[in-house]
């Protein structure tokens, strides 16, 4: 077999291998409001469950806006938790310590240490109280199918 026909034979699977390596793997990006009963609800956290078992959380604005990066693609399940803002609620949210003996405070810091979480107070905005059932993924109505791109959600919550 001769040069010529060793490559026009190669070409076609240079061209597939590098067609397939050359394909963007652009992550998710998410915005969108979160609202109860048609008001903004202007504190608290937005959170996307992946199936996979990623957490990505992002901060509610004081007009019910949130945004964020860098998620993967596919089907989430979406909780919103505003009692971290409750002006009447006792001691830490996680008893200090989480399942894993890690406290929380020092996971918040060096999530700061590598420009992870913005600095300022997380909770600037009003409480709202919500039903309960938006607080855990496993009792959550809320989902999305995220793509590659911008995705546009948001949320209404409703009584129970």
């Amino acid at each position: 077999m001769t040069r010529t026909s060793r490559f026009v034979l190669a070409l076609p699977l240079v061209l597939t291998i590098a067609v397939g390596c050359s394909t963007s793997k652009t992550p998710s990006k998410v915005s969108g409001k979160v609202t109860y009963k048609g008001e903004p609800v202007g504190a608290g956290t937005v959170t996307f469950h992946a199936k996979e078992g990623g957490i990505y959380y992002y901060p509610l604005n004081s007009d019910g806006s949130y945004s964020g990066a860098d998620l993967p693609t596919g089907e989430m399940i979406v909780t919103v938790d505003t009692e971290a803002a409750n002006p009447n609620r006792g001691g830490e949210v996680y008893g200090g310590k989480g399942k894993e003996g890690a406290n929380p405070s020092d996971y918040m810091k060096k999530m700061k240490e590598r420009g992870m979480v913005p600095e300022g107070p997380i909770i600037s905005g009003k409480y709202v109280k919500i039903p309960e059932k938006y607080r855990t993924k496993e009792t959550s109505p809320l989902k999305v199918n995220l793509t590659k791109g911008n995705n546009d959600n948001n949320f209404d919550l409703k009584d129970d």
